[in-house]
Formats: structure tokens, C-alpha cells, sequence
């Protein structure tokens, strides 16, 4: 999520795919901690957001979306 006044307020917010990869990193290389996702979660599509929890330690801070 671009900032105003941060080095990256005017970039290119990720792609779906790009999230999805950041998170699969995560599991990789913190297998034991969990994984949180809340900003910009909304935005993604039923599909996108059925990628991201398909993995049971991945806890999503909005449900029903």
C-alpha cells in the first residue's frame, strides 16, 4: 500500500500473483510463524483470496468477503 511522503508512494501496487509469492516465501522460510493478511485483502478476487487461504496456517484479519 503506497504511502504519501514514503520512498514508494508512487509505486505500482502488487499483483495478485506477487502477494500470493510473498506469502508462499513466508511459509518457506518461517515454517512455524503465522501468517497474517489484512490491507488491500478486500481487493483481491474470490479466487486470488482462495490462493492465499489455502494454506491452514494463514489467518485472514477479514472473513465473509
Amino acid at each position: 500500500m503506497a504511502v504519501a511522503g514514503t520512498p514508494l508512494e508512487g509505486a505500482e501496487p502488487p499483483g495478485p500473483l506477487d502477494i500470493v509469492r510473498c506469502v508462499a516465501a513466508a511459509r518457506v522460510l518461517m515454517p512455524r510463524s503465522v501468517v497474517r493478511l489484512s490491507a488491500g485483502r478486500l481487493k483481491l478476487s474470490k479466487t486470488d483470496q482462495a490462493r492465499l487461504q489455502h494454506h491452514r496456517h494463514i489467518a485472514c484479519a477479514a472473513r465473509g468477503a
